[in-house]
């Protein structure tokens, strides 16, 4: 949990401190549920919005590895893509092209964001009510990004992106 949440270490002892008291050592069981919910929903956040930031930037998609990529995040339960993403075309910026719907796209991404923002905010506002625990805002919270991938030639001559 602390990993993931990416919490100074000053609330993690906080955290220990209050949890190891007489008075809320009871309550440690729940208090670790709600952290751990937390846990799943901030990162996969996070990751969404990367993807959303590639989708903006007209970074082109196919639709199979867009599906892909999302499917590498979302959980059972989250919104399924849109039939039209089924197909391999390309998710393009130019709305005109065959086979294309990048606001399907768009729209299937913001509806996974939506979904993660309130579990987000659900388990914050939880922690908030019953423990009396702050959690960071999921919107100041962002894990480093990811490191440019490396890519070679085909000739086997290395290049960075």
């Amino acid at each position: 949990v602390w990993l993931l949440l990416k919490l100074p270490m000053m609330t993690r002892l906080a955290f220990l401190q209050k949890y190891a008291s007489v008075e809320h050592a009871p309550r440690l069981e729940q208090a670790v549920g709600l952290w751990e919910r937390a846990a799943e929903a901030y990162p996969r956040l996070a990751k969404l919005r990367r993807v959303e930031a590639r989708l903006a930037t007209g970074e082109l998609f196919q639709a199979q590895d867009f599906v892909s990529l999302l499917r590498g995040i979302l959980v059972r339960g989250d919104p399924a893509p849109p039939d039209i993403l089924a197909e391999p075309p390309v998710v393009d910026a130019d709305a005109a092209a065959e086979g294309c719907d990048r606001t399907a796209a768009a729209a299937w991404l913001a509806e996974c964001v939506e979904t993660y923002v309130g579990r987000c905010e659900a388990a914050a506002d939880e922690a908030e009510a019953a423990l009396g625990d702050t959690m960071p805002s999921h919107i100041d919270f962002a894990p480093p990004p990811e490191p440019p991938k490396e890519q070679r030639s085909r000739a086997g001559s290395e290049a960075t992106a």
